[in-house]
């Protein structure tokens, strides 16, 4: 199972090509990234607020999250972060 894809190879792997027209946008209060000292770091938008994260789905429902470089304040945690739509 594919739980995070990168979106600069959704048009170069094979898994994505059949399922590229399958958007959709997952709502999340949060999410967590470790860094590589394994240590989780919890990521949340302001209170109140969500984000909107880019993704696909599959014929059989599951969902992939689609993934970029981090920010450079993010990347001080982990590489690469959710792509986040703006709302």
């Amino acid at each position: 199972m594919v739980i995070n894809g990168r979106i600069e190879e959704l048009m170069e792997k094979r898994m994505f090509v059949n399922i590229i027209q399958n958007r959709c946008v997952v709502i999340m209060e949060g999410y967590f990234e470790w860094n590589e000292k394994k240590e989780p770091f919890s990521l949340r938008p302001k209170e109140g607020d969500h984000f909107l994260v880019a993704g696909l789905y599959t014929p059989d429902n599951q969902v992939i999250i689609l993934t970029k470089a981090a920010t450079p304040e993010l990347a001080k945690v982990h590489h690469r972060m959710p792509v986040i739509l703006s709302h």
